[in-house]
């Protein structure tokens, strides 16, 4: 499975209004989202983010991983974030 973990990804919310969302779960939200080049699995996990310490400030809270194909992408979403009990979809 080829994937490329971006470090410094900035996204605005114009960008996140174009995702989808694949799976909602305590505390963030996993999206897709594609590119002219790449399949890309957007991670956000600072909707808790307030509740931390002011150290947490150079934490990051999204992560993105970009893939080739999308078929690279499902198997890697299917991997680490199975269907089951931890999922939130009415949030």
């Amino acid at each position: 499975m080829s994937e490329q973990e971006d470090a410094a990804v900035v996204f605005t919310e114009d960008d996140f209004a174009k995702m989808t969302v694949f799976k909602r779960f305590e505390g963030g939200t996993v999206y897709t989202f594609d590119t002219d080049t790449q399949f890309l699995v957007v991670v956000d996990e600072s909707t808790m983010a307030f509740l931390l310490e002011e150290e947490s400030d150079d934490m990051e809270f999204i992560k993105c991983t970009a893939f080739a194909t999308a078929e690279a992408r499902l198997a890697y979403l299917q991997a680490k974030y199975p269907s089951g009990e931890n999922d939130y979809p009415d949030f």
